[in-house]
């Protein structure tokens, strides 16, 4: 009995792997840029629904005047309008986009994976904020992901 019940358990943990490791890089970075565009569209059309369901899981205790002051500045301005999504990067569940605002700036776009979709953190360049109960693990991926965007910055910055 104790061997059937492993070997369905570890049936399991190695068919968890497998689909993880099935998935193609390159799908995963494009479905990244997909969730950013399609968050620039949102703010584009002033689409408020579209907006607030884009964001990654916030605090219980997050006020509902912060989300909306939030997603009042994406539609107020257009923040978007002449962004060029560029190089991604994923860490596990985390992901980071480097975008530019023009032709001189770079700038980070936080994402996590929350079940099947990417979700773009509220606060697009911050991630550790009060807003967000990240454990250690997830810092120590997004602190990763900083790393790697810092330096393609300094080699893209004054390239373009």
């Amino acid at each position: 009995m104790k061997v059937t019940t492993i070997s369905i358990l570890l049936g399991a943990v190695i068919f968890s792997v497998a689909s993880f490791a099935d998935q193609e890089p390159g799908k995963t970075v494009d479905e990244v840029k997909l969730a950013c565009i399609n968050f620039f569209k949102a703010c584009e059309d002033n689409d408020r629904p579209t907006i607030k369901s884009s964001f990654a899981q916030l605090t219980p205790e997050t006020p509902a005047e912060f989300i909306n002051y939030y997603v009042e500045g994406f539609t107020r301005e257009n923040l978007f309008a002449n962004e060029k999504v560029g190089e991604t990067k994923v860490v596990k569940n985390k992901a980071v986009i480097a975008y530019w605002s023009d032709k001189k700036d770079l700038d980070p776009i936080y994402f996590v994976r929350e079940g099947d979709d990417w979700k773009i953190l509220i606060t697009l360049t911050q991630y550790n904020e009060k807003c967000y109960s990240w454990s250690e693990s997830d810092l120590r991926e997004f602190d990763e992901l900083k790393a790697w965007f810092t330096a393609y910055k300094s080699e893209h910055l004054y390239k373009r």
